[in-house]
């Protein structure tokens, strides 16, 4: 991962407050769903961030399992750590996809959540993945295409320049689409591709598209003419007074088993 997506405290501190938000929550869920845990397996967390699913996961594994979180953010991994300070089966450890610090088949299953498009060289995370797990073992990525955004607005000129800018600070924002190939030159079988959607008809800071909208402000706000960016945010805020408002994108859940 590039030195300059690594999480700051404050950027930590704001990801862990949406990750408490409704559509994450029910995000997470359907992310427990498809990875269906059994008792005792080890799971690799990869960019475990704050430490919510790491957390829920261990519930599901007891105490027979091990759920290890990495990230190379240190704020967030102190997050994580004393989030689940009272369950005994999680461990987490700095460090990044690209380069896992881990023995060949340690791990029975492996995720990773809108992580590999911010990752350098996601080639050399796959096959790093392929390695830490065990034979038969397998992983759940999810991440989004940027291509799929839907927001209702006045202005598509100033919305499509406001996104092209906030999706230059990934390493790929139309990862997804380039995934398949990706996972079959690493020898990750793909047992299932599927979409998880996130739609927004409010604009509240109880929604995703909130929280997004205000990265993006932050985000544009050393490219960008302040005033530019108050008429984009607050054509959303129109759009939400005038009962006009709707948001949606599409995550990409790639369900593989190593070969």
């Amino acid at each position: 991962m590039h030195p300059r997506f690594a999480f700051g405290q404050d950027s930590s501190e704001r990801t862990r407050n949406t990750y408490l938000k409704p559509d994450i929550i029910q995000q997470r869920q359907y992310t427990l769903d498809r990875l269906n845990l059994k008792r005792g397996e080890s799971v690799l967390d990869i960019g475990c961030g704050p430490g919510l699913l790491v957390s829920e996961m261990a519930k599901q594994t007891d105490l027979n399992g091990l759920i290890t979180g990495i990230d190379p953010s240190l704020p967030m991994l102190e997050m994580a750590e004393k989030f689940c300070r009272d369950q005994s089966n999680t461990h987490f450890q700095q460090a990044d996809a690209e380069t896992l610090p881990f023995e060949s088949a340690s791990f029975d299953v492996a995720v990773s959540i809108q992580v590999l498009e911010y990752v350098s060289n996601v080639d050399q995370a796959l096959l790093e993945i392929h390695r830490v797990l065990k034979p038969g073992g397998r992983a759940l990525i999810i991440d989004t295409d940027w291509d799929s955004v839907v927001w209702n607005n006045s202005d598509r000129t100033r919305m499509l320049n406001a996104l092209e800018i906030w999706q230059s600070h990934r390493e790929d924002s139309f990862l997804p689409r380039k995934l398949p190939a990706k996972l079959r030159q690493a020898r990750l079988g793909i047992n299932n591709i599927s979409i998880y959607p996130i739609i927004n008809t409010r604009f509240s800071d109880q929604d995703y598209s909130y929280f997004l909208a205000k990265s993006i402000c932050n985000h544009l706000s050393s490219k960008l003419p302040t005033a530019q960016i108050n008429n984009w945010f607050q054509d959303l805020v129109s759009k939400e007074d005038k009962n006009d408002y709707f948001f949606s994108l599409n995550r990409y859940v790639f369900e593989i088993t190593k070969n």
